[in-house]
């Protein structure tokens, strides 16, 4: 994305030390996407470590715990590398809530918000409508309709929301048969979920790259 953008990326660790291990990625897939006979039989096994690997980050990553941070980078960005360059702001998963929050807030540095732009993909624990009615910032969101965290329901609520910001720029993307995850972490071994992971890839870039060429 930095290349391809031509964009300065900033990747700060905000999880505290407690990111979910690697080997979730497959057990996620043996959750989500196994459907044979013995897949069904392994599923209880593997959601009981899908369970205790995401306890911690529940607990020592939780969004009132990280919000603070999150806001402090960018507050420090604001004021120094980016007070005179559009800041935008990428949120997978976990790191959605805290895009959208950034995407409301009213506050102001420099004359300018914290953040111009925002995306996520299948972000996870948003209170809709509460969460959405009050975003302020051109927002794209790349979600499937087969994703169990951010519902179908909740997604076409979101759309409705924003049918009535005529002032804000903004998009829904649903990737049909996508599951929550696919942007980051999809099967490789999978041909569509790997070229829907690539296709919400380009909607980041391209949704970006628009939107800072509007704020020059």
């Amino acid at each position: 994305m930095a290349a391809e953008g031509s964009f300065r990326v900033y990747l700060p660790e905000f999880m505290n030390g407690s990111a979910a291990p690697a080997r979730m990625l497959d057990d996620f897939n043996n959750v989500l996407s196994d459907m044979s006979l013995t897949g069904w039989f392994w599923k209880p096994y593997y959601v009981i470590r899908v369970l205790i690997g995401i306890l911690p980050v529940r607990i020592w990553a939780s969004f009132p715990s990280t919000m603070p941070q999150v806001t402090s980078f960018v507050t420090a960005l604001r004021d120094n590398e980016a007070a005179n360059l559009p800041i935008g702001a990428a949120g997978y998963c976990w790191g959605g809530k805290h895009v959208l929050n950034l995407a409301s807030g009213d506050a102001i540095r420099n004359g300018k918000p914290l953040i111009d732009v925002a995306f996520v993909a299948h972000p996870s624990y948003i209170v809709v409508p509460d969460e959405i009615h009050p975003i302020q910032r051109p927002l794209s969101v790349a979600v499937g309709d087969k994703d169990l965290v951010f519902k179908l329901k909740d997604v076409e609520q979101t759309k409705a929301i924003f049918a009535q910001k005529d002032d804000i720029p903004s998009e829904v993307i649903i990737y049909p048969g996508a599951q929550h995850g696919f942007a980051v972490r999809c099967n490789q071994e999978n041909e569509e979920e790997t070229r829907q992971g690539e296709e919400a890839r380009k909607q980041a870039v391209n949704w970006f790259s628009v939107q800072f060429r509007g704020l020059k």
